[in-house]
């Protein structure tokens, strides 16, 4: 066996060429070697490494969306340390979809709102008003008839009388004219319905005295107001004829109303449409109780108007709130009337009505 000496700093002559040899084994008796390490624990000790450490090339560090390794950026290339809590960009940046795809127009960026304060849980009645509700709209008219003849049944609308429906039975071009020569270079907008009852819309200027016609041919007119950018409004009466500027009056605009005030509407093709409120005053100066009658008519197409709901005021607000909507199918005409017992009665009306696709 090899000896050796400290003091001499070398073998003894008689044993310099055996040596005796330590190993190290796990507990089941392998030898420890670099695929069967030591198994040594560190426990909570704090281990300090001065100097220099080399470490291999490949080191693997494990990482998941829920116990992820949290990393800092302190510098990007020659920007120097980063003294801001966010990452500074620089120059053109191009996002892409997932497959590479540039984002265009016809193929946008998938996005889904989380949640939008004070609008998601709205009603279903104000996302429909918002148009967020598909195939559903709402419609809100409103009509005043300033001048009711007793017991005389007259449309609630500006024009007084009943409404002209019996002149009205083909699509055609409409007039529109004024009483006060002012009333030139406004533009109207005009929404109405077809010979097929589909709605179409187109803007017009009004020229004062002289009538204008429309561009498209009208079986119904839905709406008219003015939305050219005028303080005033309309200086005169605007009146929207059949045939001419002498014609029958369709729709009427008083002095400064800037729309048309019609308590009739036609449902269009292909929808059903569902009264959800009507409400009517009248007043009268006149001494003693002086009542109206709210009558509402309904015409299906090809058929005869007939009446479907009655109401009465006294110089006071009629409201009625529709428990079960009632329905209007495609094509028919609706026409609110008034029945007072005493001439000069004012009367107005308003109604909701709810609009979707025609059911069978």
């Amino acid at each position: 066996m090899a000896q050796f000496r400290t003091d001499k700093q070398k073998f003894l002559n008689n044993g310099n060429t055996i040596f005796e040899v330590v190993m190290l084994s796990t507990n089941t008796g392998s030898p420890i070697s670099t695929s069967n390490r030591l198994p040594v624990t560190l426990g909570s000790d704090t281990i300090t490494i001065s100097g220099n450490v080399i470490v291999g090339s490949v080191v693997t560090v494990n990482s998941s969306p829920s116990n992820p390794v949290h990393t800092h950026i302190t510098e990007v290339g020659t920007s120097g340390i980063l003294n801001v809590n966010y990452l500074p960009v620089a120059g053109n940046v191009s996002i892409h979809h997932s497959n590479g795809a540039n984002i265009t127009s016809t193929v946008p960026l998938p996005t889904y709102v989380t949640s939008i304060p004070n609008l998601d849980n709205a009603p279903w009645e104000i996302q429909v008003a918002r148009g967020l509700v598909a195939n559903v709209s709402s419609l809100y008219r409103n009509a005043y008839n300033p001048d009711c003849d007793k017991d005389t049944e007259e449309t609630i609308w500006y024009q007084g009388g009943l409404y002209p429906w019996s002149s009205w039975t083909t699509a055609q071009k409409l007039y529109v004219i004024s009483t006060n020569a002012l009333d030139t270079g406004e533009d109207i907008f005009i929404e109405g319905l077809d010979a097929a009852y589909n709605y179409q819309s187109e803007t017009i200027t009004t020229n004062g005295l002289t009538a204008v016609p429309t561009v498209k041919n009208y079986l119904r007119l839905t709406k008219a107001q003015i939305v050219s950018d005028v303080i005033t409004g309309n200086y005169g009466n605007i009146t929207f004829r059949l045939t001419s500027g002498t014609g029958t009056v369709i729709a009427h605009m008083g002095p400064n109303i800037g729309q048309t005030k019609l308590a009739v509407y036609t449902v269009p093709a292909g929808k059903t449409a569902y009264l959800v409120s009507l409400d009517a005053s009248s007043f009268n100066g006149g001494v003693g109780a002086i009542g109206t009658q709210i009558r509402l008519y309904s015409k299906p197409h090809d058929q005869v108007f007939n009446l479907i709901h009655v109401g009465e005021t006294i110089n006071s607000q009629y409201i009625e709130e529709f428990k079960f909507p009632i329905a209007f199918t495609e094509k028919t005409d609706i026409d609110t009337r008034a029945y007072s017992s005493s001439n000069g009665t004012r009367v107005s009306a308003n109604f909701n009505i709810q609009i979707g696709r025609a059911h069978v």
